[in-house]
């Protein structure tokens, strides 16, 4: 009797409308973490959704974990073939008009898929191609908080935003953004704050399968030049910083140069699909001065210094200029500096510190007064 009452309820909710959500886990020996998130999908109380967990050649438990759940999830097993393969799987499995993207070691809060369900009801008249992601708190794998990513929302033109629901992109923008600067900013939350239109995704898979350890950039870059990006600043879910973090390995960084490269390949293909020239190039734009930085390399930084103002020549490129060439300076004499670490690597750190000084206080998560002050629950 329930599940005909089950039935009869979604038929109703179809009748009205109400959109199918697809949210789609990938999982690569996440065995530990993997059933916390494929909970927090279940838990969602939105009624139109279908959970799709890609299992991309796990030799942990994580089978034995995804058979467990039966028919409440939709299984798809195939062999290791990295992050983005996974996501095209899951992608082309599902069925949802709104697709949600879950890594196996993150969360969702509760609510959040019907919370972001209605922001796309009210703009998708307006446009069919949209992305909207909200921000994630940065945990610790045992649940002390770091920090809340995005730190705040901001446009393409760097440009703080205070409202709660904000549009910070689209195509004309995008492309401005990139005539002028030779690439796009990262403005957007990791991958578990995701989501699109089917429309737009569409568009924009399949993502490039060589093996580039993630998917976030690939999402949200195209999702600027082809659709129209919201950010929403209440925090519903949480990203797991722990060891294991591909982002946090050394084969991750040894491989930048090939990511970056892989990315540009991706996006100068969706321009020359828009009847655009292949204009995106990140090793000539102000986005590559921390890659030059890191490699130590002399010759990208006085290039950066030429290059930038040559495209656009105002007081922004001019005040670019002066800093890379400072940079460049300090590199050519020799001038040492502490060693830096990278965003990932400093959180790592922070993490491991913080662990350390809650255990200490018998302490498993931080109160709401030790969050930053623009956190919203």
């Amino acid at each position: 009797m329930s599940e005909l009452r089950l039935s009869e309820q979604k038929k109703h909710l179809l009748s009205q409308g109400l959109p199918l959500a697809s949210i789609i886990i990938t999982n690569y020996n996440y065995g530990k973490f993997l059933s916390r998130a494929i909970d927090s999908a279940l838990q969602q109380p939105y009624p139109m959704k279908e959970i799709i967990v890609i299992d991309d050649g796990s030799t942990d438990n994580s089978r034995h974990i995804i058979n467990g759940y039966g028919d409440q999830i939709i299984p798809v097993f195939q062999k290791n073939r990295g992050v983005t393969s996974a996501t095209n799987a899951g992608f082309f499995a599902s069925r949802g008009e709104i697709i949600f993207l879950l890594d196996a070691d993150d969360i969702f809060s509760p609510h959040k898929v019907e919370k972001v369900v209605n922001y796309f009801i009210q703009v998708v008249p307006q446009d069919p191609a949209v992305m909207i992601f909200h921000r994630l708190e940065m945990t610790t794998d045992d649940g002390i908080v770091l920090q809340v990513t995005p730190r705040r929302l901001r446009a393409l033109d760097g440009q703080t935003k205070k409202g709660q629901f904000e549009k910070l992109s689209d195509p004309e923008a995008a492309y401005r953004h990139i005539k002028k600067w030779g690439f796009l900013p990262s403005i957007t939350s990791p991958t578990s704050g995701l989501s699109l239109t089917r429309s737009l995704a569409s568009r924009i898979f399949p993502l490039p399968e060589e093996r580039v350890f993630f998917q976030d950039n690939f999402l949200a870059f195209a999702s600027m030049l082809l659709g129209t990006v919201f950010g929403f600043s209440q925090v519903l879910g949480s990203y797991i910083i722990q060891g294991k973090n591909v982002s946090l390995t050394q084969t991750f960084w040894a491989n930048e140069n090939q990511r970056h490269q892989i990315t540009e390949n991706f996006l100068n293909d969706i321009l020359q699909r828009m009847n655009k020239k292949r204009i995106i190039s990140f090793f000539d734009s102000r986005h590559a001065r921390p890659y030059y930085t890191r490699c130590a390399s002399t010759q990208g930084l006085l290039r950066l210094a030429y290059k930038v103002p040559a495209r656009c020549f105002c007081w922004e490129a001019i005040w670019f200029s002066i800093r890379t060439l400072r940079h460049y300076l300090i590199l050519i004499l020799g001038i040492t500096k502490k060693p830096t670490l990278t965003k990932r690597e400093n959180l790592l750190v922070k993490a491991q510190k913080r662990q350390t000084k809650y255990r200490s206080q018998g302490q498993t998560s931080v109160s709401k007064n030790e969050l930053p002050s623009d956190y919203k629950f």
